[in-house]
């Protein structure tokens, strides 16, 4: 697999584990030093951000990804995926879909990619 494929599964494998509610999982796909930004200036670190999706009441039905651009550094440490998600499932028992524009930005630790930072628009 290419580091850009290995990107795509990975961030393929944090949605499913976000949909399911497995944090768990979920933490395990971010690192410690994990950040989060959101368009209304909200900032999370690690545990705040999975303290804050594990209090929220969405259920997930699914997630499609489109526009999908993956880039990796020279010297294949680094990288950033940049794409369009849409979320639909159930708020407060009503059907609902949330779309995003997304960055997301990887790092290798232990020969393993990591997201270390997310930012996060719903205007688009």
């Amino acid at each position: 697999m290419t580091n850009s494929e290995e990107i795509n599964f990975i961030l393929s494998e944090y949605f499913n584990s976000f949909g399911n509610k497995d944090w768990e999982k979920f933490s395990s796909f971010i690192t410690e030093d994990f950040t989060y930004f959101s368009d209304n200036m909200t900032v999370m670190n690690k545990n705040a951000f999975i303290e804050f999706l594990n209090k929220d009441t969405w259920q997930g039905n699914g997630f499609e990804l489109s526009s999908m651009e993956t880039h990796v550094s020279g010297n294949g440490d680094l990288g950033f995926a940049v794409y369009k998600i849409s979320f639909k499932g159930l708020m407060n028992g009503k059907e609902s879909e949330v779309k995003a524009a997304e960055t997301m930005l990887f790092k290798k630790e232990n020969n393993n990619w990591k997201i270390c930072h997310s930012h996060v628009s719903n205007k688009y």
